[in-house]
């Protein structure tokens, strides 16, 4: 299914981005470098137009969880990854569940 491949996808685009196990977040507020650790995957995918929004959870070297969102479009057989928000942006989450209802109507 398109939901599978796009799961797997993201899981690859994760291991291919991970450096020893971890995602790396420059946090543009404190100019640090924060590693983040894959915890578990959502089943949360929502279509917006041509794009995909995904969320997994990780966990920092402390075990605060953090959510991080892909944003994802598909291109020919393949998913490329075009955005990860590290932040968990609610605002930003909010103006796309907003275009993916308008989108479905």
């Amino acid at each position: 299914s398109e939901l599978a491949s796009l799961q797997a996808a993201m899981q690859s685009h994760i291991d291919q981005m991970s450096v020893d196990g971890a995602l790396l977040h420059l946090d543009p507020a404190t100019g640090t470098v924060r590693e983040v650790y894959p915890a578990k995957a959502h089943p949360k995918i929502m279509m917006v137009g041509k794009y995909y929004y995904l969320c997994a959870d990780f966990r920092d070297a402390e075990g605060k969880e953090i959510m991080v969102n892909f944003y994802a479009v598909k291109q020919g057989d393949r998913y490329v990854f075009v955005y990860t928000d590290f932040t968990g942006d609610e605002e930003l989450e909010h103006k796309v569940e907003k275009h993916a209802e308008l989108d479905s109507n």
